[in-house]
Formats: C-alpha cells, structure tokens, sequence
C-alpha cells in the first residue's frame, strides 16, 4: 500500500489493485471515509508522488500498465505522454511506467522518474507542459530509490542486477559505485533517508554514503 498526502489535505491510498481512493470526506459523526477517486485508473498504481511549486501543485501517480498520470487540484486527470510532452522524437513522447519518482530541490521544475526497465527518464516541467531532457538507459531492471545530493546529483538505486550509481546534475552519464567507493557487489534490500544521509540495507550489512568523500561506509 502507497499513502501519499497531497497538498488538498486529502490522503491517497493505493490498494494495489488498481483503486486509488483518498479520504478528505467526513461522515455526520466527523469520522473520515474514503472513496474511489477515479474509475480511469484500471491497473495496480505506485508510487504516489506530491509535486509542489509555489504556485501550483498536483500528485504523480505511476501505474503498471498505463503509465504515469498527473492529478491536478481540481481531479482532472492525464497521463504523461503525446503533446504534453515537448520533444521532437515521437518515441520519447510515448507513455512509459515508474517505479520511482523525485521532484527536484535544487531545479524545481526537474523530475526524475526511476523506470520499470532501463534506467531512468528526466522530465522539466513548466506550465503544464513536460520537456524531454534525457533517457538514461541502463541494462537494468526496476529503480525503485531516487536521491539528490545537495548539489543537485542524483544518487539512484537499481534492481536486476542490483547497483548504485550517481549521475552528476544536468549529465547523462551515470557512474556506477563499485568497490573502491566502498560499495561492493550485494543483494540491496532496501534504501531511505535519515537526517539527510542516505542508507542502505544490504545482504552485507548497513551502508551509509559519506557525501563529502563520495563513499560508502558500513555504519
């Protein structure tokens, strides 16, 4: 199950099988309810993401089959493909599935979405518009951990095979950690924040990124 609270004060709920529902709806008694938030989305949904701008906002919601929808204050919805999508190559205007998604803090209007297969896709969003900024293909399976580094970096975390790479702010070229960053060859279980410092649980252990070295550490 995904929880994600969106900037109407509703949160959203994915149950997995397709039914995003979200409770901002009080009975008589004052106890919250949820309710189906739309019957388009037909297919198993994650991750749920909040996009936030000073003046705008909606939720990200990407989806096993149908792509990524944007859902906007008013419940309008789309997915993220066609003419929302400024680029001049037709194929990078196709709908593509996330398994991960991060708005960035250093360049608000980028977005990184960890793909189902193949790596990643780096949009910039503007006005409602989305422009291609790049594919970065890798032969991977899912990205489920999306991280930026506080000068904009992003730190990503793929499965089958595992790994994790950096990909210095505004390239296209990840560079794989390996065992001389302090990052050997492990099964990787999870990843999260904490106090800002990124970890990760593997099969060896507890491994923290030492930012101002650029290696990994067992904690």
């Amino acid at each position: 199950m995904c929880i994600a609270e969106d900037v109407f004060d509703v949160r959203f709920l994915d149950h997995g099988g397709g039914d995003l529902t979200h409770h901002g709806i009080t009975d008589e008694d004052g106890a919250r309810k949820f309710r189906l938030f739309s019957q388009e989305i037909t297919s198993q949904v994650f991750p749920l993401y909040v996009a936030a701008f000073p003046r705008d906002s909606f939720l990200l919601v990407g989806s096993t089959i149908e792509g990524v929808f944007k859902i906007q204050r008013d419940g309008k919805l789309s997915v993220i493909k066609g003419d929302l999508i400024t680029d001049a190559v037709e194929v990078y205007k196709n709908e593509f599935v996330a398994r991960s998604i991060l708005q960035s803090k250093v360049n608000r209007n980028r977005f990184y979405f960890g793909k189902a297969t193949a790596g990643l896709r780096i949009l910039d969003y503007n006005n409602g518009k989305w422009k291609f900024f790049a594919d970065i293909k890798l032969p991977v399976g899912i990205t489920p951990h999306l991280f930026e580094l506080r000068n904009g970096d992003l730190v990503f975390i793929t499965n089958y095979p595992d790994g994790v790479y950096r990909l210095p702010y505004n390239d296209t070229i990840p560079v794989k950690y390996t065992s001389s960053k302090g990052m050997p060859e492990i099964g990787i279980n999870s990843a999260s924040l904490n106090n800002g410092e990124i970890i990760i649980s593997s099969t060896s252990g507890v491994l923290r990124l030492n930012q101002e070295t650029d290696t990994w550490v067992l904690t």
